[in-house]
């Protein structure tokens, strides 16, 4: 439909998924929004060309009237979800919807929808419930504003409510709009017409504006093409929640200021003690959440030459962790989120002309049309309320699932639409968006900073026997251009204390970010002793590095999984029980790439490179390579093969030594440390059966190192795709005093790994 550019472009489902990640997310405070400065009269700059002035103006007063002349029409909507997991090394899926539904949307009549298929399936899980669906309420209605379609698709209706939109009356004073470019937009009969680029900038940061673009077709004023993501991502405004509703249940909610909250209709604006206490600590249990909407695309189709209704609609976001910091490059995770609807009229009735024959002439009309014996209906046709819903479900609710009707998941094949290669060309576009001048709600811009307290942040505080009570806390400001993240631990096992400071930098495609820290990390090393039966065997003995440094890392842009990253650092790290110390300063890569895998018909393949450099004090280059396949066999079978090698050339500090054992991770079957080396190579086979719930696998691992083969073989358990995953493994391998190994002695071990690649 796009062509040349020319020189002048709710649910309770949601709230369980993202409750499976909130293992990694977190508490939640007011704040974060914040802008400088207010014009007394806003409507004086709000225009920063005359052309943008004509047409948002004219947007408006079409929108009031140009649609009148409609009194209903009949629609086809085809609609789905998708649901993913992104942390380290892959992609996982967690969910999938599809649906398909028929609507008659009236503009004086409840709007009668008939579902001809629904399926929702998680974790093995397979639903036909349709309550998840949200496009036939949200574009049904071709006065509704596009720009509540964000938070809409999460359930957040109350949250959507209050976001400013650039076409409402009074947008003049959160906006500043300018006119761009002229694209040349491909009717269905082969026509072109011209749509003029406006601009919408949000004169300040916060979590109720957008930064949007609309395409205006300059003539009629109609809108073609509304593409727009929010002004600030959600951070410290967002958490869980003690709710009401039905029952008690912990929920996502947003604090929008003054102690109001909002996410839908059963939030509780000012929860009880009991529930504030309840909410509060669940928080400070969890790390730092951030919710973002990334990109909504929302498509026009001038219909019978007449009238601009939707025609797509394409949104994508995240629900992630805020990053931390410190030297470490953690992955961070992610739960993208990708959802769509494609809208097909099928008939339209304009103001005062009689119905096709085919066409229902009321909303009684079309139950008795669409309805059968023994089907479910809820709602009342012959109610007044034109908001109204009545709803048909067949007898045979379970058949929605097998329905022919239903399109395929989201990462399966298109269904029309807005591309992926053009929604990353808009969301860039979107992202360049910066921020106007002035604004008149000075009570929106709270304080940009946040603090984690001591003792009231439960996750920051643990103690042990090794660094007796230690206590964190943490803090951000919000520096518009970017945020700035500190970090201090205090163990009453050492006289100083961890700390560490990032400046994080936001851009388009990649994320820059300069980190000063000081941290202690155990390590560990071999030793042999002697068991009471007498026989050798490995024992570990803990021991604590001492890291002083500054590094800064480049990593992809913010809501994507960390495919790839490269760090530059200088280091000065000593045991804490010798005080030996070594000074470094070097460059790491590392690249995870991954293609497939989230159809259960795709093949799956990808691995791992990882390139680490120093010099100065036991200077080094050390690399490994993994790769790896999984490959699908038909009737829930599959195969994976994975292999991998790692060598360091130079000096090595003995905490830089490849380590094979414990956790599984490269040989299963071996204890930890037992398995040293400045070199390695390895391999494995797997065959997996997938159940309802989860996957089992056969395998078999291989590895050589300092010249001795080992082996071993065992059985496995995959939960969440490989997000966590337990092995139970037989090292066949049994010898005795090999010489740089220690004794290695065949037995039973059992690996418990998150992050798996099978």
């Amino acid at each position: 439909m796009w062509a040349t550019r020319q020189n002048t472009p709710g649910t309770r489902w949601f709230l369980a998924v993202f409750a499976l990640p909130g293992i990694f997310g977190g508490p939640f405070a007011a704040g974060g929004q914040s802008h400088d400065g207010f014009s007394t009269d806003p409507t004086q700059d709000a225009y920063l060309d005359e052309e943008a002035r004509r047409l948002v103006l004219g947007t408006k007063a079409a929108r009031d009237t140009a649609l009148l002349a409609i009194d209903s029409y009949t629609a086809l909507v085809r609609e789905r979800m998708g649901l993913s997991l992104s942390i380290g090394r892959r992609d996982r899926r967690l969910g999938r919807g599809e649906s398909t539904a028929r609507i008659r949307w009236s503009r004086d009549e409840p709007e009668v929808v008939r579902f001809l298929g629904s399926r929702f399936e998680s974790f093995g899980f397979l639903s036909a419930n349709p309550s998840w669906q949200v496009g036939f309420r949200q574009a049904a209605d071709p006065l509704r504003d596009p720009f509540t379609f964000g938070f809409s698709v999460l359930g957040a209706d109350s949250v959507a409510a209050r976001v400013r939109s650039p076409l409402d009356l009074d947008s003049e004073r959160f906006y500043q709009f300018r006119s761009g470019d002229t694209i040349s937009v491909a009717l269905p009969d082969g026509r072109f017409i011209q749509a003029v680029e406006v601009t919408a900038i949000p004169r300040y940061r916060g979590i109720q504006l957008v930064a949007a673009v609309m395409w205006i077709e300059p003539e009629s004023f109609g809108l073609v093409r509304v593409a727009y993501r929010l002004a600030k991502r959600l951070d410290s405004e967002v958490g869980v929640q003690l709710r009401g509703g039905d029952g008690p249940f912990l929920g996502l909610a947003v604090e929008l200021g003054d102690g109001l909250m909002a996410w839908d209709s059963v939030t509780s604006q000012k929860p009880g003690r009991l529930g504030g206490f309840v909410s509060e600590a669940v928080n400070s249990l969890l790390p730092r959440w951030e919710l973002d909407i990334t990109t909504v695309v929302a498509d026009y189709a001038l219909w019978d030459l007449r009238h601009w209704l939707p025609r797509t609609v394409r949104w994508q976001g995240y629900l992630g962790v805020v990053d931390d910091v410190g030297e470490q490059d953690a992955p961070q995770v992610v739960e993208p989120i990708s959802y769509e609807w494609v809208f097909s009229i099928e008939d339209i009735r304009e103001r005062g002309a009689e119905a096709t024959a085919d066409t229902p002439e009321t909303a009684i009309d079309a139950v008795e049309r669409w309805s059968e014996d023994g089907d479910s209906i809820s709602g009342e046709a012959d109610s007044t309320n034109h908001r109204g819903i009545v709803v048909i479900l067949p007898r045979d609710k379970e058949a929605l699932a097998t329905s022919d009707h239903l399109p395929p998941a989201i990462w399966d094949a298109s269904i029309g639409g807005v591309d992926d290669h053009a929604v990353e060309e808009i969301g860039s576009m979107l992202a360049a968006i910066g921020f106007g001048e002035g604004g008149d709600e000075p009570e929106t811009a709270a304080c940009p900073c946040h603090v984690e307290a001591p003792f009231r942040t439960l996750r920051l505080l643990r103690y042990n026997s090794t660094e007796g009570l230690s206590v964190g806390t943490r803090m951000w400001w919000d520096l518009g251009w970017g945020r700035a993240v500190g970090a201090m631990r205090i163990r009453t096992a050492y006289g100083d204390p961890d700390f560490s400071f990032t400046l994080q930098h936001d851009r388009p495609q990649i994320r820059l970010m300069a980190s000063l820290y000081r941290n202690v990390y155990p390590f560990h090393t071999a030793r042999r002793g002697r068991s009471v039966s007498g026989n050798p065997v490995v024992i570990h003995a803990t021991r604590y590095r001492e890291t002083d440094g500054v590094a800064i890392r480049f990593l992809p842009r913010r809501g994507k999984r960390n495919w790839g990253s490269l760090r530059l650092f200088a280091e000065r790290n000593s045991v804490a029980s010798t005080g030996h110390g070594a000074a470094q300063i070097g460059a790491s890569a590392r690249l995870t790439p991954w293609w497939g895998g989230l159809s259960d018909r795709s093949v799956a393949g990808g691995g791992e490179i990882v390139i680490r450099g120093s010099t100065g004090d036991n200077s080094n280059v050390s690399a490994s390579v993994t790769g790896a396949l999984a490959v699908p066999l038909g009737s829930k079978w599959s195969a994976a093969l994975e292999a991998g090698t790692a060598r360091i050339w130079g000096d090595p500090a003995e905490y830089e030594l490849w380590s094979l054992g414990g956790s599984g991770d490269r040989l299963r079957g071996y204890p930890e440390d037992g398995l040293t080396g400045r070199s390695f190579w390895r391999g494995r086979a797997e065959l997996l059966r997938s159940t309802r719930f989860f996957r089992v696998a056969v395998f078999a691992d291989w590895a050589t190192v300092r010249s001795v083969d080992l082996y071993s073989a065992g059985v496995g358990l995959v939960l969440v795709d490989g997000l966590v995953r337990i092995d139970v493994a037989r090292g066949l391998t049994s010898n005795p005093g090999i010489d740089g190994l220690g004794s290695i002695t065949a037995g039973w071990q059992l690996h418990w790994r998150a992050d798996s690649l099978f």
